[in-house]
């Protein structure tokens, strides 16, 4: 289960249904706010983390580790920022 701290930016992670929740260390806090948590729509091991700039975060592996990932321009806000595909 993945959570996005709306107030504070962070993503937190919990790995037993929700009895316990740490903070993803792989994203840095309070360097990048993330504005937005994004689940895939067709596999959910994957999630994006979007930032306000244009360092966002990628994980594979259900919330355990997330790998960081540059883009030339920070995300949109309104529209939807990500697309998914089925293939």
């Amino acid at each position: 289960v993945v959570y996005h701290g709306g107030i504070d930016g962070d993503v937190y992670v919990s790995q037993d249904e929700g009895k316990s929740w740490s903070r993803a260390t792989d994203i840095p806090s309070g360097e990048l706010e993330v504005m937005m948590l994004i689940k895939h729509s067709f596999d959910n091991r994957y999630a994006f983390a979007l930032t306000t700039g244009t360092t966002h975060y990628r994980n594979e592996d259900r919330g355990k580790t997330w790998r960081s990932f540059e883009v030339p321009a920070p995300p949109s806000t309104h529209k939807k920022p990500l697309s998914f595909h089925s293939d």
